[in-house]
This record gives structure tokens, C-alpha cells and sequence, in this order.
């Protein structure tokens, strides 16, 4: 669907006229009829003023595309975190191996 056929229909669906739009959006109502005949376009802030009329996305605006649902996922641990983990847990298994050696070492040798 184009842009004009969205603009027309969401209009309609409304029951705005050209002219009550036109007034709205502070253009005149040549400007709406251009740009429901596809003959011009309605500046950036004009469609994001028209996607807030119509309770419509931009995308759903300018493209016709049906609304998506959004499905919020639930965050995810980063992975990247885990190799520092594992590099710490590895530090703190060598440090306990060694205080355990070290007494343990020195205790054996001092028989004398």
C-alpha cells in the first residue's frame, strides 16, 4: 500500500474531511490531496504528526505493514562475563592449593 492510500484510509477511518486534517496538521487542504494521490510527499515532522493522529507507527504509516506485536524477551546473561569468572575461580583454587602447600611444606622439613 502506498503512503497516500494510508494517509486516505486512516483519514477516513477517523471521519476527518481533507480540509479538517489539513487544518490539524496547519497545511492547506491541497497539501493532504498530493499526498493521498502519491503527487508529493508530507514532510518528516508532518508523518510523525499524522502517525500520532492515527495511533499508527511510522513504519505502519509509510508502509502499510500490520501492527507487530512486540514481545518483550527477558534480558540474557552475557556470556562474556563467564571467562572472567572462570579465570578468578581458577586464581582462588591455586591460592587455597598453595596456603594448604606452604604449611604444609614447611612443616615437614623443620624435624631437625
Amino acid at each position: 500500500m502506498s503512503l497516500g492510500t494510508n494517509i486516505s484510509r486512516l483519514r477516513a477511518e477517523k471521519r476527518l474531511s481533507q480540509g479538517d486534517l489539513a487544518e490539524v496538521l496547519e497545511v492547506s487542504r491541497q497539501s493532504v490531496s498530493k499526498w493521498e494521490t502519491d503527487s508529493s510527499v508530507p514532510d518528516l515532522d508532518k508523518l510523525i504528526k499524522l502517525s500520532q493522529l492515527f495511533g499508527v507507527t511510522l513504519d505502519e504509516l509509510v508502509t502499510g505493514a500490520e501492527p507487530q506485536l512486540k514481545v518483550e524477551t527477558p534480558p540474557v546473561m552475557v556470556s562474556a562475563s563467564m571467562p572472567g569468572r572462570k579465570i578468578a575461580g581458577i586464581i582462588l583454587f591455586c591460592m587455597a592449593f598453595l596456603a594448604f602447600l606452604i604449611p604444609t611444606g614447611l612443616g615437614g622439613s623443620s624435624s631437625a
